[in-house]
């Protein structure tokens, strides 16, 4: 086991690590969403179900990916010498992308662009940054 000269330096090191641990999440799970969201309508899981049960399943995804993109990026890039400024950026970064993925899915053959579902998105990001945001 490496040795530190200071409990303060390992406790660094640690943080540092988790953080590079968070970022990459973050991109993985940006990628999982954009998937997940960018799937045609028709291929979708229960196409054949009522249309009220599909909009809630849809909405809860919605929710589900921002909320934890949301938390991932707080984690992986919440930590800076300015992090009121760094934090309101990369808040700013996640809901962005909630738009552009509505936006996206305007080319999409059986999805559309929703306001109620960039509003769950915002709901979720905002949850999902929490206390870190």
């Amino acid at each position: 086991m490496r040795r530190f000269r200071s409990n303060r330096t390992h406790r660094q090191t640690v943080r540092r690590t988790h953080r590079r641990k968070y970022r990459a999440l973050t991109w993985i799970w940006a990628l999982v969403g954009a998937v997940l969201l960018l799937v045609p309508g028709g291929d979708l899981p229960g196409a054949g179900l009522p249309e009220a049960v599909t909009t809630a399943v849809e909405l809860g995804a919605h929710l589900a990916v921002f909320l934890a993109l949301a938390y991932l990026a707080a984690r992986g890039y919440g930590g800076s010498r300015s992090p009121k400024e760094w934090r309101s950026g990369v808040l700013a970064a996640v809901l962005a992308y909630c738009v552009l993925l509505e936006i996206l899915q305007i080319a999409i053959p059986g999805r559309g662009f929703e306001f109620v579902d960039i509003a769950i998105g915002w709901l979720g990001a905002v949850l999902g940054f929490g206390r870190r945001g």
